[in-house]
């Protein structure tokens, strides 16, 4: 089977290349004088590129799919597939191990959740719609939704404070200053660092283990000292992380949490 593109994409280029989209769509790159014999043959000569990038966007999208938010299902955090569950409070709060909802800024770098951790969420009857309390069942697809929502928010809370304090931390080890530090639901990138030393991270950072983390902070960090990716950035991170490329290659294995 010869996978042909979904997309030719023509420009003012000089190379062809090409690129799988997140939700799976095969599209080609090509210079606008390029004829299609030539595209084809270019095409045909990646299909053991195109098929494993094929499959590897496949299994990302089948993983965040997975994903549901409701009661009983599992979401990511912090390297572990933590359990949904409900009690009657208007809180939500982690229970069932010695994780601490704020993570202390010197935990080591390679912690990681205990077992049988458990997210308990308000039950749909103690959550706010408008001013009164829920009265009536809300159908599966609302009551997902409201988890979702509710879900978002505390990874938000979460990410603020423990890449906050990673980033502060990492800062003190490394002798440099930034500026401030943002969240954002970026979904391409999993941070950056601006030219006032501002530095945003993705929110589903904190889906992935402290270890993968710690990378991406001290990854934007050396972003300080150098704008770019040469060699001399990456003998910064590694000064403080020797084994950044396990680091690095274990961050692209979970890049499926972005699409949840």
């Amino acid at each position: 089977m010869i996978y042909e593109p979904d997309e030719i994409i023509r420009s003012r280029r000089r190379t062809l290349s090409l690129e799988i989209k997140k939700d799976g769509r095969f599209v080609v790159h090509a210079p606008y004088y390029v004829n299609n014999a030539e595209i084809e043959d270019f095409v045909r000569s990646k299909q053991d590129w195109i098929i494993k990038n094929l499959e590897k966007c496949s299994v990302r999208i089948s993983k965040a799919l997975d994903v549901d938010y409701s009661k009983d299902s599992s979401i990511p955090f912090l390297g572990c597939m933590i359990r949904l569950d409900y009690h009657d409070r208007r809180t939500i709060r982690l229970e069932g191990t010695e994780i601490l909802n704020e993570l202390p800024a010197d935990r080591p770098s390679d912690f990681m959740p205990l077992e049988n951790v458990c997210l308990k969420l308000p039950s749909p009857a103690f959550r706010k719609n408008g001013i009164e309390l829920n009265d009536s069942p809300l159908s599966p697809e609302l009551e997902n939704e409201e988890n979702r929502l509710m879900i978002n928010g505390w990874y938000k809370h979460q990410a603020s404070s423990i890449l906050k304090a990673r980033t502060t931390l990492y800062a003190s080890r490394m002798g440099l200053k930034y500026s401030r530090v943002g969240i954002t639901k970026a979904r391409n990138s999993w941070g950056s660092c601006n030219a006032k030393y501002g530095i945003n991270y993705s929110l589903h950072l904190i889906c992935v283990s402290i270890r993968e983390l710690d990378y991406v902070v001290v990854h934007e960090l050396s972003h300080i000292l150098h704008r770019d990716h040469s060699a001399a950035f990456y003998k910064e991170i590694e000064k403080v992380l020797p084994d950044y490329k396990e680091r690095d290659s274990a961050l692209e294995h979970n890049a499926w949490v972005l699409e949840i």
